[in-house]
């Protein structure tokens, strides 16, 4: 008797244990099914860098100065436009009230899905990076264009200690396979420096987070930082062929 009664709560539980899997399994499923809203465009904002100490001639800003002119002549995908393309400073606060100038005039159209593309220049770099975080901390290693260094200082002190990160919820990663197909030398990196780049990358993923959601609870706003290498190492030719890439890239990966 003693036996039979084990054996039926044994299988008691085993049975339980089976149907909470198979509601778990049910669960998965349907969340699967949840399809993502897709947008049907996305709208960029680009920009660059000027000059800055040890660095003359920044590539990013030839590359945002000519864009636009280039996008004439080699149209991109339906699924993606560039709203402008502008050359910030090299500095903590001038990049940042340029941006918010930018925030308050551009994207006036609803429903687009709005992404900020940030180029900076990695003078000591011979392929392209995608910046997959940046970090609460302003340590320059040189004073910016006016003239301020801050040392080891949180970018914003609510947000926490300096080892905090923002990550892009950008797809970098299928982003990435498609640049590489295409014969781009390009790898992702989780360390955007301390300086200026990091900075606004910082600043730009925190606006774009605290921008409004879309009815699935997705961002609408995106922002992604690259580091390009000087011309010396890849040409001017071959990095506006990326930027182009890089564009279209983005408009296949969020919208198909």
């Amino acid at each position: 008797g003693m036996s039979r009664s084990r054996s039926a709560s044994a299988g008691l539980v085993v049975g339980a244990a089976g149907a909470a899997l198979l509601v778990w399994a049910g669960w998965k499923w349907m969340q699967s099914r949840k399809k993502k809203i897709k947008p049907s465009k996305v709208v960029v904002a680009v920009t660059g860098f000027g000059s800055f100490k040890g660095v003359a001639a920044n590539p990013t800003e030839v590359l945002v100065k000519s864009l636009l002119q280039h996008l004439k002549g080699n149209k991109l995908p339906k699924t993606v436009a560039v709203d402008r393309a502008s050359v910030l400073e090299v500095s903590g606060e001038g990049c940042k009230e340029s941006l918010q100038g930018i925030r308050d005039s551009c994207f006036l159209l609803q429903g687009q899905h709005r992404v900020w593309l940030h180029f900076g220049v990695d003078a000591k770099s011979n392929c392209f990076k995608l910046e997959r975080k940046a970090w609460n901390e302003a340590d320059f290693r040189c004073a910016d264009e006016r003239g301020w260094q801050p040392q080891k200082e949180t970018i914003y002190a609510e947000d926490g200690p300096l080892n905090k990160a923002l990550l892009s919820d950008l797809p970098v990663s299928s982003m990435l396979r498609r640049l590489r197909r295409q014969g781009f030398n390009v790898k992702s990196s989780t360390d955007p420096g301390r300086f200026v780049c990091n900075w606004i990358y910082y600043i730009s993923l925190r606006w774009a987070k605290g921008a409004s959601t879309n009815q699935d609870g997705s961002p609408c706003e995106d922002s992604l930082f690259v580091h390009v290498p000087p011309f010396s190492e890849v040409p001017r030719e071959k990095q506006m062929e990326f930027c182009h890439a890089l564009l279209s890239c983005l408009g296949e990966c969020m919208c198909t």
